[in-house]
């Protein structure tokens, strides 16, 4: 693997600033002051089309080409982006995905693939094991979301252990408080249906790390999420 080009700001548009990551065959847009505010937000497809036109110069040759919007205002909105494989080539990308500013950590992930199936969260049952459903959980808007910045030290040790598991295996990660704090994540999964939920009880983990539960014991529970 060859060492990264890193081509600053060369989109500039008010607030929107952009820059890109090439390395071999993969080209990545990295780009603040571009965030959703609402589920289904046409300003924010609109956007990402913007930077994506801008930047195509810089992203044209390359095999992988992504979009990264690192959102700040509220990156709980990553759960909600979506786009259709046929929008994605009409940006030019191959991939949109969502980072959590606050931490760094991508939550959410779009590819040029069908989208995967919906599947109920409540058909979601989790215990030490972490069993998984075929499908993407679809989360009741009426549980609160809970992001990394709100979270205690053990739980945040959790939650970004879980991270590092899923790797780029990971389409969405949503932490809500269901009488607990409790992390659902999408992990990319063979067609069909390209995806499967696992839900990881995130506060009993990070208790039982409380209690002197050595990390590498809760790092082989998460093993589940790995691709």
């Amino acid at each position: 693997m060859g060492d990264p080009t890193v081509l600053k700001g060369v989109y500039k548009d008010g607030a929107v600033v952009a820059s890109v990551v090439q390395q071999d065959d993969s080209a990545k847009i990295m780009v603040k002051g571009v965030e959703p505010t609402r589920p289904q937000d046409t300003d924010f497809a609109a956007a990402i089309a913007k930077v994506a036109t801008g930047c195509r110069a810089h992203i044209e040759k390359f095999g992988e080409r992504e979009l990264c919007a690192v959102l700040v205002a509220d990156p709980t909105q990553a759960e909600h982006v979506a786009f259709t494989p046929e929008e994605l080539a009409t940006f030019g990308l191959t991939r949109v995905t969502v980072m959590d500013g606050t931490c760094g950590i991508v939550t959410r992930v779009v590819e040029s693939e069908p989208a995967p199936i919906p599947l109920a969260y409540t058909s979601l049952r989790s215990t030490s094991g972490l069993p998984d459903q075929p499908g993407m959980a679809e989360i009741p808007p009426g549980l609160p979301r809970k992001l990394h910045k709100d979270l205690n030290a053990s739980q945040k040790k959790v939650y970004e252990a879980a991270a590092q598991v899923g790797g780029r295996g990971i389409l969405k990660m949503v932490c809500l408080l269901d009488g607990e704090i409790k992390l659902v994540l999408g992990i990319r999964d063979a067609p069909p249906p390209r995806a499967r939920s696992v839900l990881v009880p995130l506060q009993q983990f990070a208790a039982d790390l409380e209690r002197g539960t050595a990390f590498d014991e809760i790092v082989k529970r998460l093993n589940p999420l790995r691709t």
